[in-house]
């Protein structure tokens, strides 16, 4: 019962913040922008588009977590200098997981945004043939697969601080837009930033009827790398849990 009701109080804290509107306002821009742009543009086909907009939201991805969870963590750090989380009465590791589960939920609610309002949009264009069931998976498939990336960038963020954690969300975006690439193939799975872009586009390779040989061996080269994605996520965890029992607030921020 505490621990549901430490989700609620964050859960209440970010609808009262900013963060919301970050969550709503992003992907809703986002899906103005391509659909004005893909509108009339007949050059390229209905599958290329949907698989530029894919990479695009999962290259943004890393930077657009980094920059909530700095927003959180100065909300965190000027509410009572992390009272939050550190007042819980159970372990200090609930006051974490609480306060990351309601930054999650958030998390969810703005990529299902992001991905089911583009589909909807996407087939009033008369464009591709998938059913908004398939933007409500694909929305599923990209928010496991950033799973990790949540992890790791708050734990950077609440250890070094907030611009430490943008620095990294920056390099996440880049680097998830450099493992798209074939270079990658060996490496990706070994590099969590990759684990949303691989993954994401793999799966909607997986669907297409006209996939050729190329999307043919994207999708095995991911199918090969899942075990090892898993394992790492895995330790990730069992890294934050740790972290999170012997975290002490060290940055403080005067409000």
């Amino acid at each position: 019962m505490i621990f549901l009701q430490n989700v609620r109080a964050h859960w209440y804290k970010i609808q009262a913040s900013k963060i919301k509107w970050l969550h709503i306002c992003i992907p809703m821009l986002g899906i103005i922008l391509f659909l004005f742009y893909y509108h009339g543009k007949t050059v390229m086909t209905s599958e290329a588009k949907l698989d530029f907009y894919i990479q695009a939201i999962c290259c943004v991805f890393p930077v657009a977590i980094a920059i909530v969870t700095a927003m959180l963590y100065e909300q965190d750090a000027k509410a009572g200098n992390f009272q939050m989380i550190l007042s819980i009465p159970m372990k200090r590791v609930f006051g974490h997981i609480t306060n990351l589960l309601a930054l999650l939920m958030m998390g969810f609610l703005g990529t299902f945004l992001a991905f089911t309002g583009f589909g909807i949009g996407f087939n009033c264009l008369k464009e591709g043939s998938f059913s908004v069931s398939y933007y409500m998976l694909q929305t599923l498939v990209l928010f496991l697969s950033n799973f990790s990336t949540y992890l790791f960038l708050y734990i950077i963020t609440y250890t070094f601080g907030m611009y430490a954690g943008l620095g990294m969300g920056l390099v996440g975006s880049l680097s998830s837009a450099l493992c798209i690439l074939p270079l990658a193939d060996g490496i990706w799975n070994y590099i969590p930033f990759s684990y949303g872009i691989r993954i994401s586009v793999g799966y909607f390779y997986s669907t297409l009827a006209t996939a050729g040989a190329e999307e043919g061996a994207f999708c095995r080269n991911v199918t090969g790398g899942l075990k090892s994605v898993v394992i790492l996520t895995g330790i990730l965890c069992f890294i934050f849990l740790w972290w999170a029992e012997k975290w002490q607030n060290k940055h403080r921020i005067e409000a």
